[in-house]
């Protein structure tokens, strides 16, 4: 054996083995040598036996904007198999259009928006218990200035109705003006402009 990765000692009478797990399992001995021999020790057996979840990195508070695909982690030891529930301000989760990985170790939020700002939390369980995360505090920083929000004008399905946009234009008159990168008659791209009320016209 060498030092490496949990293991810690193999040249000295004291073998350490930190967070063991499965890998680690196995029968172990010592060979001691000086200038008049070598002796072999009996073997010592290393073994895991069954214990509860223990939490070895709890899930980080993130703060991420609007539109972004963030994720939660947690990871823990302990036997097998092991179950995740991530909770948000005391609730239960479950997977929808947004989330994924409600009830694993990660947690991803896709197409982040205000409404998922919120304190995260996971259950971790097997057979011989359960323990709880550490609260993990998600904030959605605004993009607008105070006492200003956000709201989808139109949105585009691509095909004639065109797909892609780019930024947009706002004439003398109110009406926004932009182009799209791809669909439009021809399929590629065109020009529109949209009403402050969500009016599109190609």
């Amino acid at each position: 054996m060498t030092d490496g990765g949990n293991v810690f000692g193999s040249t000295t009478r004291t073998l350490t083995v930190s967070n063991a797990s499965p890998s680690n399992v196995g029968a172990y001995s010592v060979m001691v040598s000086n200038v008049a021999g070598t002796a072999t020790s009996t073997e010592a057996f290393l073994t895991i036996v069954p214990w509860r979840p223990f939490i070895t990195e709890q899930p980080a508070g993130r703060s991420v904007l609007p539109g972004e695909t963030m994720t939660l982690s947690v990871t823990a030891v302990g036997s097998q198999p092991m179950h995740y529930q991530w909770r948000k301000n005391g609730g239960d989760l479950a997977d929808d259009e947004y989330l994924s990985g409600a009830a694993a170790g990660v947690l991803s939020i896709h197409n982040v928006s205000y409404a998922h700002a919120g304190t995260y939390s996971v259950f971790v369980s097997n057979t011989l218990g359960t323990t709880t995360s550490s609260d993990a505090l998600l904030t959605v920083t605004s993009v607008t200035a105070p006492g200003v929000a956000m709201t989808t004008l139109c949105s585009f399905t691509g095909g004639a109705e065109g797909g892609n946009p780019n930024g947009l234009v706002q004439g003398v008159n109110g009406i926004f003006y932009g182009t799209t990168q791809h669909g439009g008659t021809n399929l590629a791209g065109g020009v529109f402009q949209v009403t402050t009320s969500g009016l599109l016209r190609w």
